[in-house]
């Protein structure tokens, strides 16, 4: 029987990942959170691109390493802030936002958040759950006729 989903296994072995290297004593944890978001990373792509490209793989490598920076940048805050200064405890947090702001302009590169309209789904569940029941009058519901809320 062949796989039903064929592309999944070139995600677990690495054949499409670039190495993101080893982590500092103790921080082992932070590694696995990197692989772990590489591996969602790429199976997001793969599901909506249906393959990783070389510039996909690159963009998700400076994803993958732009988070590992900003979670060992606030690994070592949490445990050393006592002993820090107030400058360094704000370069601190300022290299987690730097960290940030690069990992997300690495994920806008690939794409992926133009093809998907979660939150459109999502918020259309949400309505959906809160309408009121039929025989309810408008004026109560605070809703007009076409059914959206008033601003009143």
């Amino acid at each position: 029987m062949a796989n039903p989903n064929p592309h999944r296994n070139a995600l677990k072995h690495g054949l499409r990942t670039l190495s993101l290297g080893t982590m500092p004593k103790g921080a082992s944890y932070v590694g696995q959170l990197s692989c772990r978001f590489r591996r969602d990373l790429e199976a997001a792509v793969m599901a909506i691109k249906g393959e990783i490209s070389l510039m996909d793989a690159a963009y998700i490598n400076t994803a993958c390493r732009c988070e590992r920076h900003a979670l060992l940048a606030q690994r070592w805050l949490r445990h050393n802030a006592h002993e820090m200064t107030h400058d360094q405890r704000l370069n601190y947090s300022k290299e987690i936002a730097n960290a940030s702001m690069s990992r997300d302009k690495a994920l806008g590169k690939l794409g992926i958040d133009k093809r998907q309209d979660d939150f459109k789904t999502l918020y259309a569940t949400a309505q959906n759950v809160s309408k009121p029941e039929d025989d309810t009058p408008a004026e109560q519901t605070g809703q007009h006729e076409t059914g959206d809320v008033s601003d009143a």
